[in-house]
């Protein structure tokens, strides 16, 4: 059962589930708040939990809000690819599967095809 409590400009989701203690978390990237809270524990008691820790909250947004994120990356013509330490040829276009097929048997008996297939 997921609950949505707002404290002023922080949304909090609430799970409730059957554990023993609470516990508070921030993800990243936009700094999205989660609290796990024990079943029988009550919404009021968990808003004054909460409460209580909007300046570590706070901190954290901020924190992660201003970490430099990875810029989506982009693949080009003519690149080499790894694949379990070896170099697939380039190819024009995108890396086909045959490309994949073309790398040997490895020690274990098992190609790099029917592992990620």
């Amino acid at each position: 059962m997921v609950t949505q409590l707002k404290l002023g400009d922080i949304a909090v989701d609430v799970v409730l589930k059957d554990i023993k203690n609470i516990h508070l978390s921030v993800y990243p990237p936009t700094g999205r708040v989660r609290i796990s809270a024990p079943s029988r524990m009550s919404l009021d008691t968990i808003r004054v939990f909460t409460i209580s820790k909007l300046g570590w909250i706070k901190r954290h947004q901020t924190k992660i809000r201003g970490q430099e994120r990875e810029t989506p990356r982009e693949y080009l013509d003519r690149e080499s690819h790894y694949v379990l330490g070896k170099t697939l040829p380039p190819q024009s276009g995108r890396m086909r599967r045959d490309a994949v097929n073309r790398i040997e048997t490895q020690p274990d008996g098992f190609s790099v095809a029917s592992r990620y297939s």
